[in-house]
């Protein structure tokens, strides 16, 4: 299938929304080392390598769409803390109970196979690395008011260590519901985080 033509009135963020959006699907069925600037701009339906118009490099173009994601996940946790100061509910419980139901959406396979690509290309390329580790910082400015909510000030630990352990045991539950969602009993799943962060409480 031919690329669609640009139009002229497409906006210069919309333009790089859509190369964003084709490198993440030219990565999830090709990967990324066998991902090119052209596969990309054929799939944004972009001239080859147009895509150099908006990004310096195709590094460039994955920072970007990590950036995109962590936006996404900064707004539900941002989202979370307005609900929790109306509810007062424990705002930690209700980000246990969205990104568990975030888990069992069709879409989050595709969320999968990019996150393991990006994070196996930012192990050998430098610029990766330093997007992949101001993502991190940026999940970690956003979860420690959370944590500081539902936890108090008295936590026998650095708040980072507790945001670190949410964050890796959210990816790795990614990756098993990606490869074997039947194998995950969501409820009962849900019921152990709930045990194991109560026990954190009580302990603080």
């Amino acid at each position: 299938m031919s690329a669609a033509p640009v139009k002229q009135s497409t906006g210069h963020d919309e333009i790089r929304l859509r190369i964003i959006q084709a490198a993440r699907r030219c990565i999830e069925r090709r990967g990324y080392h066998k991902t090119t600037v052209s596969d990309i701009c054929h799939e944004a339906g972009l001239p080859a390598r147009a895509l150099y118009r908006y990004f310096p490099n195709r590094e460039s173009v994955i920072n970007a769409s990590a950036e995109l994601e962590t936006k996404l996940y900064r707004d539900i946790l941002s989202s979370l803390a307005e609900q929790a100061k109306v509810s007062g509910r424990d705002p930690m419980l209700d980000l246990q109970e969205r990104m568990l139901g975030l888990l069992q959406t069709p879409q989050m396979f595709g969320n999968w196979v990019h996150n393991i690509e990006w994070w196996a290309a930012a192990a050998r390329h430098p610029q990766i690395l330093s997007g992949f580790q101001a993502t991190w910082r940026a999940w970690q400015e956003a979860l420690d008011p959370l944590i500081e909510d539902s936890l108090g000030v008295g936590l026998d630990f650095d708040r980072s260590v507790v945001a670190m352990f949410l964050v890796a045991s959210y990816n790795g539950l990614l990756l098993h519901a990606a490869l074997d969602s039947e194998a995950l009993n969501f409820h009962q799943l849900s019921q152990l985080i709930l045990k194991l962060w109560l026990l954190l409480k009580e302990s603080t």
